[in-house]
């Protein structure tokens, strides 16, 4: 089969590590809908902030969903306005589910990078933003996580963007 951007010539969606589905690319200068990479959906939950959250050097119940000891816990996931939006009009960008990004998992090198992209393959995908079952501190804009593509968990989600 030929590689195609037509959804209906795709074939079922693989319930396990699959090959081909694993080696797609992102195309440059594309304009269609994707995950955000790693750094992209970090650009994105900062808002311009350095703070450990874009609510600031904390972040409470009545900013994200997530699990707090004592608290009003949920333990469910929220409609995505139920809270207010980042400094750029994102809404849930810390808590309720993680997040997937197009990366794949790996170690941050050293060196300074713009934009970068993790390691052309791998096993696991990050996932960031933390989510409804977690404490507070791994909802961090920097926190991230790893998981299998085949997955499925009820604290998982995505967000598209188009470039």
């Amino acid at each position: 089969m030929e590689w195609t951007t037509n959804p209906d010539l795709w074939g079922p969606v693989p319930a396990s590590s699959n090959p081909r589905w694993n080696a797609v690319r992102i195309v440059p200068g594309s304009t269609g809908y994707r995950l955000p990479t790693e750094a992209q959906w970090e650009f994105a939950c900062r808002a311009g902030t350095i703070t450990p959250w874009n609510t600031g050097n904390t972040i409470t119940q009545s900013q994200a969903n997530f699990y707090q000891t004592g608290g009003a816990n949920l333990n469910r996931t929220t409609a995505v306005n139920s809270y207010a939006p980042n400094a750029w009009g994102l809404y849930n960008m810390h808590g309720n589910v993680w997040e997937w990004v197009w990366d794949w998992f790996g170690a941050y090198t050293a060196d300074a990078k713009t934009n970068p992209t993790g390691p052309p393959t791998g096993v696991d995908r990050v996932l960031r933003g933390g989510c409804w079952f977690n404490v507070a501190e791994h909802l961090r804009s920097a926190l991230r996580t790893d998981d299998t593509p085949s997955s499925r968990w009820n604290i998982n989600g995505f967000r598209l963007v188009r470039p």
